[in-house]
């Protein structure tokens, strides 16, 4: 004859709520990468609950999942709803693209993303909020480089409202060495774009150097950017070049066409 329609204890994976409330917030560990979890609910003897006893809240991808669970009485006169949410994190680097070591930028293309459209961001550096933009820079220059031994983490705002998050991760600092120059084909007199990934301990005067295909010198600078524009002289000829950056331990060539 029992009119108790509450839900004594409820257990969601590892985690146990005594005399839950209405509202349940269950966040999955990022170590869980489970396409669902498993709630068991306690309750008076022979109260009946819509979903049983044990049921799963599906979790296919990060996002943010919403059930409710009603408990009717053994006596059938009372009637208990319980909303329970549970978010699933993303994956730091499933989100988010590291470039050159001084760069977090967040993935907004929902074709590799998962497919998800974000309006608003929040980076944050050991629990300190350090930028609202989609990208992270870690300083005004190039050679400001992302912190190993710093946590970082990224809040997202999807175009409909929902607050998701990642995992905090580290980074890991890693150069490819490359040279790139943009624009190619570049026109007579105008300017391109030297790009390196080489670690800051190269950049101490890194030459570049543009020779024709004769190996002739036509122009040599210095610098100590990892990204450096280059005026390409007034009396330089359509042909192809070769331009080249040496540090003390690198040579890199990239040839280019100018028009």
């Amino acid at each position: 004859t029992s009119s108790d329609a509450t839900v004594h204890s409820m257990t969601i994976e590892d985690s146990v709520y005594d005399t839950p409330a209405d509202q349940v917030y269950y966040l999955m560990d990022c170590e869980n990468t489970a396409n669902s979890v498993t709630v068991m609910l306690d309750t008076e003897a022979n109260a009946t609950v819509d979903l049983g006893h044990s049921f799963t809240i599906a979790t296919p991808q990060p996002g943010i999942y919403t059930q409710q669970v009603t408990v009717t009485s053994q006596d059938g006169t009372t009637t208990h709803t319980y909303t329970i949410t549970v978010e699933k994190m993303f994956q730091f680097f499933d989100i988010v693209v590291q470039k050159f070591d001084n760069v977090l930028l967040a993935n907004n293309n929902p074709e590799t993303n998962g497919g998800y459209s974000f309006m608003a961001y929040e980076w944050y550096k050991n629990d300190e909020l350090v930028s609202t933009e989609q990208y992270f820079s870690e300083g005004p220059t190039n050679n400001d480089l992302l912190d190993p031994t710093a946590s970082y983490y990224l809040r997202l705002t999807t175009t409909d409202g929902t607050i998701l998050q990642t995992c905090v991760s580290s980074v890991t600092l890693i150069h490819d060495y490359s040279l790139t120059v943009t624009p190619n084909p570049v026109f007579t007199g105008s300017q391109i774009t030297v790009t390196v990934d080489f670690p800051s301990v190269e950049l101490d005067n890194m030459g570049i150097a543009i020779y024709d295909l004769n190996g002739r010198l036509v122009y040599t600078t210095t610098t100590s950017q990892r990204i450096t524009t280059v005026q390409l002289p007034q009396s330089i000829q359509p042909a192809p070049y070769l331009v080249m950056c040496t540090t003390p331990n690198y040579q890199k060539t990239f040839k280019i066409i100018v028009r």
